[in-house]
C-alpha cells in the first residue's frame, strides 16, 4: 500500500517562489561546492572561486584586498598553521570570528551545510535557499534536496514561519491538519499492514509448526519402523545363528558317533586279528607238539616194525 501524497496547499505559489533562486544566486550555485569561497570581510562577502585550497598559504580578496585563508575560510591566522588554528578553542581564535559565532548563537542563525556561511532568516518559512545553491531547513539545519517536500518534518508547518503573511495562518493550520490526518491514515495503514503481516507471520509460524509436528511424527514413525526392521533383522540373525549352532552341534555329534563307531570297529577288528593270531599260534603249537610227539614215537614204532619183520622172517624160515 503506497503512502498518501503530501496534501495540496494554497501556498504552492509561495513555495515555488521560495524554491527559485535569483539570477545572481544561480550564478553562484553554478560554482562547485569544493571551489566556492566567500570573503570573510563583513563589508565584502563576495564569492571567490578557489579551485585549489592550499593549507598555510594566505590569499588576498580581489575585491577588498582582505587577507584570508582559503583552507579555513576565515581571516588569515598570522603566526599559526591551519592545523594549529583549528585545534584552538573558540575563545582563543580571532575576536571577529568569535564575535560572529556568539552573535549567530544569540540570534539563532544557521550555518549553511554546503558552504558553511552564516545565514539569518528575517521573514518567511524555514525552507532556506543559500546563495551557494544549497537548500536546507532553518529549524533543524538538515539539508534538503531540490525536489523534496517544502516543509520539514521536524515541526508543524505553522511553526516553521517567522511571520506568516496575512490570512496564511489559517491555511497553514489547514495544511497541518491535513498532513496530520494523512499521517494518522498512514500510521493506521501501517498498523493495519503490521497486523496483517503479524497475522501472516503467525499463520506461517503455525503452518511451520504444524509442518514440523508432521515431520517429527513422520520421523518418529520412520524411526519406529526402522527399529522394528532392526529388531526383526536381529531376530532373523539370531535364529540363523541358532540354526547354524544346531547344525554345527549335530555335525559334531555325528562326527563323534562316526569316530566312536570307527574306534569300535577298529577295536573289534583288532580283537579279531588278535584272536586269529592266537588261533594261528595255537595251531602252530599244536602242529609243533604233534611233530615232537611224532618224533618221539617214531623210533619205538620203527623198532616194533623191525621186530615184526624179524618175526615174519623167522616164521617163513621155519
Amino acid at each position: 500500500m503506497s503512502m498518501p501524497a503530501t496534501p495540496p496547499s494554497p501556498l504552492s505559489h509561495y513555495m515555488s517562489a521560495c524554491g527559485a533562486l535569483p539570477v545572481h544566486m544561480e550564478a553562484e550555485a553554478a560554482v562547485g561546492e569544493g571551489a566556492r569561497l566567500y570573503c570573510p570581510n563583513p563589508q565584502c562577502s563576495q564569492l571567490l572561486v578557489a579551485d585549489e585550497k592550499h593549507a598555510d598559504t594566505p590569499i588576498d580578496c580581489p575585491h577588498c584586498k582582505h587577507k584570508l585563508c582559503a583552507n579555513c575560510g576565515i581571516t588569515w591566522h598570522a603566526g599559526m598553521t591551519c592545523q594549529q588554528y583549528q585545534a584552538q578553542p573558540g575563545a582563543l581564535r580571532s575576536k571577529d570570528d568569535q564575535a560572529l559565532l556568539d552573535y549567530a548563537e544569540q540570534a539563532g542563525m544557521r550555518r549553511c551545510p554546503a558552504c558553511g556561511v552564516m545565514v539569518e532568516r528575517t521573514e518567511g518559512c524555514s525552507y532556506m535557499s543559500c546563495r551557494c545553491g544549497a537548500r536546507f531547513c532553518y529549524s533543524c539545519g538538515r539539508r534538503k534536496e531540490p525536489h523534496s517536500n517544502h516543509y520539514c518534518d521536524c515541526k508543524p508547518a505553522a511553526e516553521q514561519w517567522l511571520s506568516p503573511p496575512p490570512g496564511m495562518a489559517r491555511a497553514l493550520e489547514e495544511y497541518d491538519a491535513r498532513a496530520a490526518q494523512q499521517r494518522g491514515q498512514a500510521h493506521h495503514a501501517a498498523r493495519q499492514r503490521g497486523r496483517a503481516q503479524d497475522a501472516a507471520a503467525a499463520a506461517a509460524a503455525a503452518a511451520a509448526q504444524q509442518q514440523r509436528l508432521l515431520q517429527a511424527e513422520a520421523a518418529q514413525q520412520a524411526a519406529a519402523q526402522e527399529r522394528a526392521q532392526h529388531l526383526a533383522a536381529r531376530r532373523a540373525a539370531l535364529y540363523a545363528q541358532q540354526q547354524q549352532q544346531a547344525r554345527q552341534q549335530q555335525a559334531q555329534q555325528q562326527e563323534q558317533e562316526r569316530r566312536q563307531q570307527a574306534r569300535q570297529e577298529e577295536r573289534q577288528q583288532r580283537a579279531q586279528q588278535k584272536q586269529q593270531q592266537q588261533e594261528r599260534q595255537q595251531r602252530a603249537q599244536q602242529r609243533q607238539q604233534q611233530r615232537v610227539q611224532q618224533e618221539l614215537h617214531f623210533p619205538r614204532r620203527r623198532k616194533q616194525q623191525e621186530q615184526h619183520l624179524v618175526q615174519q622172517q623167522q616164521h617163513h624160515s621155519s
